[in-house]
């Protein structure tokens, strides 16, 4: 006697990681500049980031991320069953980024304050 195996959830997943790997960025950027002269914000944002002989590293945008990314995407629900479970049913991992990258951003903002 032969049985059959319902695979179609597991099929739903392969498929949604098989799409084309999306990208989420957060930062400044662009190259855009509100003065007249001097530096665009992503250039100001990296010098900060990063330091250089005269400014010190003051990182607004990796260390926020390092130190609290994760758990305020556990708080979020990211990774509950309830986010898995939709992937699977959309066969894709956008909303799921989407959500990722809103947390993100909110990481960084909270860095602010």
């Amino acid at each position: 006697m032969s049985e059959d195996f319902n695979t179609k959830g597991l099929d739903d997943l392969i498929k949604a990681f098989s799409e084309e790997k999306p990208v989420g960025r957060i930062g400044v950027l662009g190259d855009g500049n509100p003065r007249k002269e001097g530096n665009s914000n992503a250039e100001i944002g990296a010098k900060h980031e990063f330091g250089d002989e005269k400014v010190p590293i003051r990182s607004w945008l990796r260390m926020p991320l390092i130190d609290h990314l994760q758990e305020a995407l556990e708080n979020h629900g990211a990774f509950d069953q309830k986010a898995s479970k939709k992937v699977v049913r959309e066969k894709t991992m956008i909303p799921w980024l989407e959500k990722v990258m809103i947390v993100a951003e909110y990481v960084v903002i909270e860095a602010f304050a």
